[in-house]
């Protein structure tokens, strides 16, 4: 009876609604195509001549058990003329399947910068880490990792976990990010911020993805307490420099927290050696504390030709991902 009366409403005011973000989450799960498979075989026109299944058939990975995607990142559909049979099970699904749309609670993360979310937003629905979240010279939730399990990033690994949601950064792991959603695992892709505005925006983004926003906010309002109770006067000319010699510069997250301490970011974001630093050294240096196992790649930061100009160090796990938890670089420059 209900399905019939969804069936008649398809054609009317649903139809305007298919960039609706809930219904694409709903869409692409794979409950949700296990139920239309199962839908369509039951219908009497599934002799192959039936336009819904050719219309599945010919989604992008429609194939039979497999999720297609009906919508891409921006919730736009893939294919238009969606048929009356399928909206019906997806309004079907939407409406009386509330569990298909409860917070995820096997997590998978593939990030450093997503563990340390996950760790924070929903430490009980953890499924794996990333080895780097064990990694104390760059995880600050290193010593909860080691408790908890660690998969590679590695489509086949997480798939064996049977997760409901996957976590990824911009960056890294996006071979194994584009064979899970081949296989419908729900991806979310948590984009760098470049300034505490944007921290906001990632964590309330993340914090409603795994179905806790009040851990959310109250992450951010103690971040944003810190932050105002930092001192805020002019400190001078300042450069981040990082391996390899690189500076932060303008529009980078390294910038956000130099202006957030007082300082003018005297960066480019270009790479600068010792010696052209020294000929044209800042009021400060920041660089990260000594890692334990040193490399080429920061030996140059102590090199002696910049000896002589004052540095300040920052924990490299305050400024390895940008988060809330970035306030306490700020806080140690502005001492």
């Amino acid at each position: 009876m209900w399905n019939r009366s969804i069936r008649q409403n398809t054609t009317g005011r649903y139809a305007s609604e298919w960039a609706n973000p809930c219904l694409s989450r709903v869409a692409n799960q794979p409950r949700f195509w296990s139920v239309l498979w199962a839908h369509l075989k039951a219908s009497k026109k599934t002799g192959g001549q039936d336009p819904a299944l050719r219309w599945v058939r010919a989604l992008p990975g429609g194939v039979e058990g497999r999720s297609p995607r009906l919508f891409d990142e921006s919730n736009t559909t893939r294919i238009g003329n969606i048929p009356p049979s399928v909206k019906s099970v997806l309004l079907l699904f939407l409406t009386y399947s509330p569990p298909a749309l409860a917070a995820p609670s096997h997590i998978v993360s593939l990030n450093l910068c997503t563990d340390i979310l996950l760790v924070q937003l929903a430490p009980d629905h953890i499924a794996a880490l990333s080895p780097l979240a064990r990694d104390p010279a760059l995880s600050i939730v290193a010593l909860q990792a080691t408790h908890l399990p660690w998969v590679r990033p590695d489509a086949e690994a997480v798939l064996r976990l049977h997760p409901d949601l996957v976590l990824a950064g911009d960056y890294g792991a996006q071979a194994a990010v584009g064979l899970l959603r081949e296989r419908g695992v729900t991806v979310l892709t948590v984009p760098e911020p470049t300034d505490f505005a944007g921290i906001a925006t990632q964590v309330e983004t993340a914090a409603r993805a795994l179905g806790e926003p009040a851990r959310g906010a109250a992450l951010l309002a103690r971040m944003r307490v810190r932050l105002a109770s930092v001192h805020k006067s002019p400190r001078g000319r300042a450069v981040l420099w990082q391996a390899h010699g690189f500076t932060a510069g303008p529009g980078s997250f390294g910038d956000a927290v130099l202006r957030a301490a007082g300082f003018t970011d005297a960066g480019s974001g270009a790479q600068v050696g010792a010696e052209a630093m020294a000929a044209h050294p800042p009021d400060v240096l920041v660089v990260a504390s000594a890692p334990a196992y040193p490399s080429l790649a920061t030996d140059m930061l102590a090199h002696p030709a910049v000896a002589g100009v004052r540095r300040v160090a920052v924990p490299a796990a305050l400024l390895a991902c940008a988060g809330p938890w970035s306030v306490g670089a700020v806080e140690i420059l502005a001492r």
